[in-house]
């Protein structure tokens, strides 16, 4: 990605980072394809960590 393109997804970003502090749900993510626009919610999430992780 050029400099330009990451300014304006930053710019086109924003809002929507202002709809999820708002939402009231820290656990919400929205995902953006070319096809739709999804807000959805982890139910539970758990780091694994890997065998390079513990040495």
């Amino acid at each position: 990605m050029t400099k330009e393109q990451i300014e304006n997804l930053e710019r086109l970003g924003l809002p929507i980072v202002e709809f999820l502090r708002g939402f009231g749900n820290p656990y919400a993510s929205v995902i953006i394809t070319e096809d739709s626009i999804r807000c959805v919610t982890d139910v539970a999430g758990i780091p694994v960590k890997s065998k390079s992780d513990l040495n």
